[in-house]
């Protein structure tokens, strides 16, 4: 019988599949989430969109995330905008939140940018390597939206 192990590499990548929404990003979610439970039996993994009150519906591709947060600021964040996507060399994001901020991370979970957010803001992805990113759209140390962006050189 041959063991079959995890390099750190291939166990960040599960866990960071397994951290998304199964309802928006699908089956993989719950293959990642197997496989890890196979190496780790004593960690439940799970995401917030699972936890919402309504849940969010399948195949609605929505990622609006119900965290906590009041519904008015849920609802401001759910139309905050990030365009274009894919993008080359700067992005736009157009919110109705007052005091929001801007996360993005490579899909390995790294911070690679942080920033506040006015109604309109524009910001230079220039020096961002192309690839995929995840980005969170943050209100009082909530996340109220949480989304992809493809950089392409």
């Amino acid at each position: 019988m041959t063991l079959i192990t995890l390099n750190a590499l291939e166990n960040l990548k599960l866990m960071m599949l397994e951290q998304l929404c199964p309802y928006t990003e699908g089956t993989a979610v719950y293959q990642a989430r197997g496989l890890l439970r196979y190496f780790d039996d004593s960690t439940y993994y799970s995401n917030p969109c699972e936890l919402a009150t309504p849940p969010t519906p399948p195949g609605s591709g929505s990622r609006f995330a119900n965290t906590g947060a009041n519904a008015n600021d849920l609802a401001k964040g759910y139309n905050t905008a990030v365009f274009p996507n894919p993008a080359s060399n700067e992005i736009s994001i157009t919110t109705e939140l007052e005091g929001a901020s801007i996360q993005l991370y490579t899909i390995l979970g790294q911070l690679v940018l942080e920033s506040k957010l006015s109604n309109e803001t524009k910001i230079s992805v220039s020096d961002l390597k192309s690839g995929t990113y995840m980005y969170n759209i943050i209100i009082n140390d909530t996340k109220v939206k949480s989304d992809k962006l493809i950089i392409i050189h």
